[in-house]
């Protein structure tokens, strides 16, 4: 029975496999978009950390992948889940002096980029290229770690078995 149970390897290949998959459906999001630059040449790794028992899938792509994904940079940010039009706060503005007087330090408030004139809307939408793909790959991800972990418990609990003994009492 145990030689028929997925193994540490095994299932560090087959979420590998599950990454792979995740990459051609992110690539397939990115074509014919603008600016999806090298993010087609995504890594794709995954592995098993035995000193803190886990198991790992990774995806490796440029950092302006992210930027993509939120519809961010160049003068636009994300405030309430919109993507809007902003701009840095500088000492002398207004909004600098308001959140310095509610406590924030420069340095909170140098990263604090305010709405300009734009409506939310209007403009840069997000291009959901990774977390789509993920999403419609996670049953299958799900699957696979059930498969692994309840092979698993059945080893741990034959193991177990074989070990009982009744006792009568009595």
């Amino acid at each position: 029975m145990a030689d028929k149970l997925m193994t540490i390897d095994e299932f560090t290949a087959r979420l590998k496999a599950w990454g792979m998959e995740v990459k051609s459906v992110a690539n397939a999001n990115l074509s014919g978009t603008h600016g999806s630059g090298g993010l087609s040449q995504m890594k794709v790794s995954a592995g098993y950390k035995q000193a803190k028992d886990y198991h790992f899938v990774s995806f490796k792509f440029p950092r302006h992948g992210v930027f993509l994904e939120y519809g961010v940079g160049r003068g636009w940010i994300r405030q309430g889940g919109q993507v809007i039009r902003g701009q840095r706060t500088h000492k002398g503005d207004a909004i600098y002096n308001q959140l310095q007087q509610k406590g924030y330090s420069s340095k909170e408030i140098r990263g604090y980029a305010v709405q300009t004139g734009a409506k939310a809307g209007k403009g840069r939408k997000p291009l959901l290229w990774l977390d789509d793909a993920i999403n419609s790959k996670a049953e299958g991800i799900a699957d696979l770690a059930q498969e692994y972990y309840g092979d698993y418990s059945l080893d741990k609990l034959s193991d177990m078995i074989g070990r009982m003994a009744i006792v009568k009492k009595g």
